[in-house]
């Protein structure tokens, strides 16, 4: 993020999105990662756990750290769409790394608790 982008941030909206999301995902990280394992053990039934947990922080950081992507789920959401535009915020007035690395590593203490046992 350029200086410019920063003197452009909205702090409110920062910590907002933050707390909403933090909210949001601390109780959904449980079921997204065993989505994930399932769905990883479909593919490849002989995963091991280092290749699992490997995989897993891959998508999330690819999902909540790249800034094509964030733009891309933020938008398609209307619950942050709404919570944006009720409070005059654009995606633009957000530090969204200041938002979602708190996100990555909430998923992270989530994989690293991963036992073999969860890829039974």
């Amino acid at each position: 993020m350029s200086w410019e982008d920063i003197l452009k941030v909205d702090e409110n909206a920062t910590n907002t999105l933050r707390e909403t999301i933090l909210r949001y995902k601390r109780n959904s990280i449980p079921y997204d990662i065993q989505m994930m394992v399932m769905t990883m053990k479909q593919i490849n039934p002989n995963v091991t756990l280092e290749q699992m947990k490997n995989s897993l922080r891959t998508a999330w950081e690819k999902t909540y750290l790249d800034p094509k992507m964030v733009k891309v789920w933020v938008t398609a959401d209307r619950g942050y769409q709404k919570l944006l535009k009720d409070n005059n915020w654009t995606f633009e007035d957000v530090d969204w790394d200041e938002v979602l690395i708190p996100v990555v590593a909430e998923y992270d203490k989530a994989i690293d608790a991963l036992t073999e046992a969860d890829l039974e």
